[in-house]
Order: structure tokens, then sequence, then C-alpha cells
């Protein structure tokens, strides 16, 4: 019996590198929804950043040639203040397939209910079947709660609406039967995470010019949970919600004070898939496949000595999956 279990796990390690079990990925869908603010329009009351919505317009540009590059369907949901200068916040969807972009503005009926209505107006506009994949994006401001600063108006009372961990992840992502990666470039966005594979913050120390890493996430249990989710049936049963933060639930989230600046971590997501940070441009990812958890260990790698000031964190089900195929 050992014997076979032996032979089974180096049938793991052979098939695949990545020690997520195999999909069948044919009539896969992407779905991108991001959600950025620079606060530009809010006067003093909020601090301005920079680097949020020209990260979020290079994300997407980035995941739509990794999409269509592996000849995949998909569709994008954006969400920002700097859309419509007529505006605070708009939106805007188009997909693979029909590339009109309608930009209309976001205008909420009620102070309360701020992030049910974007909700809703997203959900009308993204469908999504169980074997697609939603890329979740979020570059703003965090609260020290770990809530999400994703909305403000012109009213001297009313500085911003939040979107806490329980609207964002139970009242609006678990409506879809699909899997899901989010990603949270903002403060305090490790309190989201749940179950984190960085069992401690990360020790990096220089070694010839670079920075190397004293500590990885379990690959252990990553190996075991995958193993486990290709030959069990109850893998199904997952949420299969995949979280990585920019920080831990104590520390803040940073970007460049440079002019073309990016966010520490959502610059490090982008070399992850692809993209160039020499020459700013979109670039053919090096992989051919890409799980989660390989995503958020090549994050890691990427992020270099900013790591000395935040730590991302990665949070999944039991079982890592692949990205991309």
């Amino acid at each position: 019996m050992k014997k076979i279990f032996f032979i089974l796990l180096a049938l793991v390690f052979v098939s695949s590198c990545s020690f997520a079990p195999l999909e069948e990925t044919s009539g896969r869908k992407y779905h991108i929804i991001s959600i950025a603010a620079s606060y530009e329009k809010a006067g003093e009351k909020i601090n301005t950043l920079k680097a949020t919505v020209p990260d979020q317009e290079k994300l997407t540009a980035q995941l739509e040639l990794v999409f269509s590059s592996l000849g995949y369907e998909y569709d994008v949901f954006e969400y920002n203040d700097e859309m419509n200068e007529d505006y605070i916040f708009s939106y805007r969807y188009y997909s693979s397939s029909d590339k009109e972009e309608n930009i209309k503005p976001f205008n909420p009926g009620k102070k309360t209910e701020e992030a049910s209505e974007l909700f809703e107006i997203i959900k009308d506009k993204v469908k999504a079947d169980k074997d697609d994949v939603i890329i979740f994006y979020y570059a703003g401001h965090g609260t020290e709660n770990g809530d999400l600063a994703f909305y403000y108006d012109n009213s001297s009372e009313h500085s911003y609406s939040i979107m806490t961990v329980r609207m964002l992840l139970d009242d609006f992502l678990s409506s879809y039967d699909c899997t899901k990666l989010v990603i949270l470039d903002s403060c305090y966005s490790g309190t989201f995470v749940e179950n984190s594979s960085l069992e401690s913050v990360f020790t990096y120390t220089e070694k010839d010019g670079e920075w190397i890493t004293d500590s990885f996430p379990d690959i252990g249990s990553l190996i075991a949970g995958s193993f486990t989710s290709t030959f069990m049936s109850n893998a199904k049963d997952e949420k299969r919600t995949y979280i990585l933060s920019g920080s831990s639930e104590k520390q803040l989230s940073y970007e460049s004070t440079k002019e073309d600046g990016h966010g520490f971590l959502t610059i490090a997501v982008l070399e992850a898939l692809g993209y160039n940070r020499e020459t700013e441009k979109v670039g053919y990812p090096r992989w051919k496949s890409l799980s989660c958890a390989e995503l958020y260990r090549m994050t890691l790698d990427n992020m270099g000595s900013d790591i000395l000031s935040q730590s991302p964190l990665f949070s999944s089900s039991r079982f890592d999956t692949m990205l991309f195929i």
C-alpha cells in the first residue's frame, strides 16, 4: 500500500511542478473586477494616492494579454474616480468579444448602501459559470480594521464609505460559484486573510546584491492539499477563494514616491504575470501554467527589499488551483 502511495505521489511531482490538480479549462472564461481610488476629488479630507488608478489600468492590460495569448475569453468591470472628470466615480464594462466601453457614473441612492448598489451593478454585468475564474482587484486606502475605502463624495461631513470583509467575501463574492482570486493592495489588508500560509513574517537577507528570503510558506501542506484534491471528490465542495493581501493586518501598504511609481504589491504581481518593470510595458509571461500559490511565491520573490516594509499574505481553501493553464 505504501508503495502505491509513493508511486502516485511521484506522478504528482512529474505531471505538475505547481502541485495543483489538473483541471478542465477548455470552457473557462475570465472575469476582471477591479476597484481603484486616487482620492484626488476628495479635497483635503483624504490623502491622495498616485499609483492606484494607473496600477489598475496596467494590471487589466497585462491580464488581457495573458488571456488573449492563452486563447481565453474574458470581460472587464472597472471602477475608479478618474474615469470621468464630470463625476466622482464611474465604471465601465467590456468583453473580449465587444470592446466598446460604455462609461457610466456611479450615483448611489443611499449613503449607507453604496457597496450593495455597486455589487448589484457588477452582478448585472458579470455572469460567471462554475469553471470560470474571477480576479478581483482593489487598490486604495484601507482602514485599521482592514475595510476598503472604495467610495467618497464631496459633502463636508462624509469622508468615505467602506467595504467590509463580510460585504466583499460573504455578501458579494460568495454569490459566484467559481474560482475567485482576490488581490488587495491596501493598508491592513491582511485582515481579509484567514489560515495564511505565511506562518511568520518573512526575513530577508542581502547576498551578492540580491535580497534572499530565509523562510517560505509551507510547501509541504500545499503538496498534500493538491495531492488530496487530485484523488478525492470532496475537493469540489471547497469555496475556491484565494486571497493575496498587500500587507499583514497590522501593516501599511506602500506605493513608490516616483512620479510613475507603483504600489509595492501590484508591481510585484504585474512582474509575476509578465510585465516589464524596466520598460513599463506589458509582456508575455515566461511560464506555461501558473497556480494561485505559485503566483504568491513569485510575488514574494519580486518584492525584494520592499518586503521589509510590508509582508504580503496568502490565504486559500485547502487546495491550490491552476490560475492559468
